[in-house]
């Protein structure tokens, strides 16, 4: 599908998602999925529905396959390392906030997260140990 198809597609998508229909939206994406299964995005934003609606088992696994092919993709770290968190699954979202930061050192949102994270569970950061 050419790239300009497929913006306007994901476009599509998040204007359902913005009028509310979001489980519409997630049918519209998983159609698009099955057609461009390569695309690291779409399995994102995939993620970021389901974690909305509630399903974070199937957020989690579209994280995890956008980050299979896009290892390096800050966005789908930062977004499980969020999942992971609301679950109270501290080791995994500490782990996906810092992958997240090793990618993207300047990620506002990630770096606030694992402060509170590390501040709330009386962690230490890796910033405030002493060599």
């Amino acid at each position: 599908m050419a790239q300009e198809t497929l913006q306007l597609k994901i476009n599509q998508i998040i204007q359902m998602h913005s009028l509310g229909q979001t489980y519409e939206a997630i049918k519209e994406l998983e159609v698009l999925i099955r057609e461009n299964a390569s695309e690291a995005l779409l399995f994102n934003i995939s993620g970021v529905l389901y974690k909305e609606i509630g399903n974070s088992d199937k957020a989690i696994k579209s994280f995890e396959s956008a980050l299979l092919i896009d290892p390096n993709y800050a966005e789908a770290n930062y977004n499980l390392g969020l999942t992971f968190d609301e679950l109270n699954e501290i080791n995994s979202a500490i782990n996906h906030y810092e992958k997240a930061i090793l990618i993207k050192p300047q990620y506002p949102d990630a770096l606030n997260n694992l402060g509170n994270l590390y501040k709330n569970n009386n962690c230490k950061s890796p910033a405030t140990e002493t060599p």
